[in-house]
């Protein structure tokens, strides 16, 4: 049962098998963010973001709940291809099934089983696993105006730098700002030297990141998302250009041997992608299923699996660690919402191009 003909018919529907929900139309774009609030307000905080910004982050939302929707869709047809009595050849089923199957494998390890169906309930939890996930983050993102414990920042000006006198007392290495952030009554002290993030960093580029937990002057922490401001300059930019992810899915790319067919190039630039990893980070949404920046080698150097070309390392490595690496799954959403072309080694191949020849190996391995 596909999601888009019917969602827009009945505005929610219970999906046989893997029953994954999804709660709203697909095209229904209400605005989701809304300016600063008072801090007792129970309402998501946002703050240093202009009007621009506002309707480019509310359209990225917007984007991210379709993307959300055909990733279920399209890994609820896998899960029913792998969970048959008899599994038939994949080469027979559409070219859609085969790019999900195929780029699944690419990003979250092999997909092993037998014909007859035996030995490979590891599989079907694989991809239950991650369907789940993205059907937690689609609701998530219908009440994500309402929430009292996540807030949103174009930029880390609420990390106010602290005097060169205060600085002095602090260990050596020790980066001290002040909160001062609208949910804090008074500026407390936070380091952000061994944190995970800072826009006005000079040795590391962030573009955005998640502060977990943070303290508010609420019963409770919040989680902190940032954009950083020179990122969220670009998306917004992007997003008035017409720069978007709806936009990208119509477009015809150009042969696969040119480098703007790259899924990590394509998708680099907007609110949609930007708010697909750093949402897996929040805490408050996912609680112990939060997704981390996983490290991995490649070529000899250790770094976060940033990007197809580690984020597949990480998968060669190990299925487990993919399935907590946020752009992982990002790139996993972003690919199932492109869906004229199969993006299953990275780059842009139309469905009818034919398979790569490293996977018609593998899936004639599948019954072996």
């Amino acid at each position: 049962m596909r999601l888009g003909s019917v969602l827009n018919i009945f505005g929610a529907v219970a999906l046989a098998g893997l029953q994954l929900v999804a709660a709203a139309p697909a095209h229904h774009h209400t605005k989701a963010l809304q300016p600063r609030t008072a801090p007792g307000s129970a309402r998501t905080l946002v703050d240093y973001c202009n009007q621009d910004d506002l309707n480019g982050l509310d359209d990225g939302i917007s984007e991210l709940k379709e993307m959300l929707e055909a990733t279920m869709s399209r890994l609820e047809d896998l899960w029913k291809y792998l969970n048959q009595d008899h599994v038939p050849l994949l080469w027979r089923q559409d070219f859609k099934l085969q790019s999900t199957f195929r780029t699944f494998e690419s990003l979250y390890g092999r997909l092993s089983f037998n014909l007859d169906k035996s030995g490979h309930q590891e599989t079907l939890d694989r991809v239950e696993w991650v369907a789940r996930f993205a059907e937690t983050f689609r609701a998530s993102l219908d009440t994500i105006n309402a929430r009292d414990d996540f807030e949103i920042y174009c930029g880390d000006w609420w990390l106010q730098e602290k005097p060169k006198f205060f600085q002095w007392i602090k260990r050596s290495g020790d980066l001290w700002f002040f909160d001062h952030r609208p949910s804090t009554k008074y500026d407390t002290e936070v380091n952000m030297a061994g944190g995970g993030g800072l826009c006005r960093k000079d040795d590391v580029f962030y573009a955005a990141w998640v502060q977990p937990q943070t303290p508010t002057d609420m019963s409770h922490d919040r989680d902190v998302l940032t954009i950083c401001q020179n990122e969220v300059a670009l998306y917004t930019k992007r997003f008035l250009a017409g720069d978007t992810m709806r936009n990208m899915r119509k477009k015809d790319f150009v042969p696969e041997e040119q480098a703007n067919t790259v899924l990590d190039s394509v998708t680099s630039t907007c609110y949609a992608m930007s708010l697909a990893h750093e949402g897996a980070h929040v805490k408050v949404i996912f609680q112990d299923r939060q997704m981390i920046d996983v490290p991995v080698e490649v070529n000899g150097q250790t770094a976060s699996a940033y990007g197809w070309e580690r984020a597949t390392a990480l998968a060669r490595e190990s299925s487990e660690k993919a399935k907590k690496n946020a752009d992982t799954f990002a790139l996993l959403v972003a690919a199932m919402y492109l869906d004229r072309y199969d993006w299953s080694t990275g780059v842009a191949r139309r469905h009818f191009s034919g398979v790569p020849i490293e996977h018609v190996q593998s899936i004639w391995k599948i019954g072996s």
